[in-house]
């Protein structure tokens, strides 16, 4: 039996689930180790274990579909160098300042999610994707979890937003979406080069987003916008 694996209880998601959720990141791991590690946690009452491991370990990879396991995220993180220059805040562009959510952002929200593990996985009911990204949404708003709301309006109709949190070296893109209608206007890379803006203001030199390997128009958005691929995680659900 050889490998490492790191354990965390998720408080919040098993809070919110009301079932006792659980992380597993796997640096290295074998078939015996995993199933020894699975049978402990479901002894401690887990019923849903996150798996986080490198998609490149085929050997890591077929232990955990062995033991179960749903691959239900290729998690794709890009980064943007932020400059040290002036930037100009876009037009259109504004920030969110109203604790409570504008009806057009809970539409929109449910929209940023459309690839999200939460729904691609149908061992959750419909209602706990929408329920949990309205709840992402109003910790946002609340700044509870973001320190930004940044929106685009159109005539007064909100038809973008974005959501961004401030760390010591980087700033954080949470949710982000665009009105389909909308489309092919750069209303999406004008929201970025706000956040960029606001990266500058707050001395952040890299802006960082998290999306979907198969949301493709996603990645090649980013990839245009000069973001850099820095890493690729497979995300695995077991449900015990």
């Amino acid at each position: 039996m050889s490998g490492k694996i790191a354990i965390d209880h998720l408080c919040w998601d098993s809070d919110f689930f009301g079932i006792k959720v659980a992380k597993i990141t796997l640096e290295s791991c074998d078939n015996i180790l995993l199933e020894r590690t699975i049978r402990g946690l479901k002894e401690k009452g887990y019923k849903l274990i996150y798996v986080f491991s490198n998609p490149d370990d085929d050997q890591l990879n077929s232990s955990v579909l062995n033991n179960k396991g749903i691959l239900v995220d290729e998690k794709v993180t890009y980064s943007l160098e932020i400059p040290k220059t002036n930037m100009a805040f876009p037009d259109n562009v504004e920030k969110y300042n109203s604790g409570i959510p504008d009806e057009r952002l809970y539409e929109l929200c449910l929209k940023s999610g459309e690839y999200s593990r939460f729904k691609k996985d149908h061992n959750f009911a419909s209602h706990l994707f929408v329920k949990l990204y309205y709840a992402w949404l109003e910790n946002s708003v609340t700044r509870k979890i973001a320190d930004e709301v940044l929106i685009y309006r159109e005539q007064q109709d909100i038809v973008g937003f974005v959501t961004l949190k401030h760390h010591m070296y980087k700033s954080q893109i949470g949710l982000i979406a665009v009105d389909d209608k909308y489309r092919e206007r750069s209303i999406g890379k004008l929201l970025l080069t706000a956040c960029s803006a606001i990266c500058n203001q707050e001395d952040t030199r890299h802006l960082e987003v998290i999306t979907q390997q198969d949301n493709l128009g996603a990645c090649r958005f980013y990839e245009k916008c000069g973001f850099i691929l820095m890493k690729v995680e497979n995300i695995y659900h077991i449900w015990i």
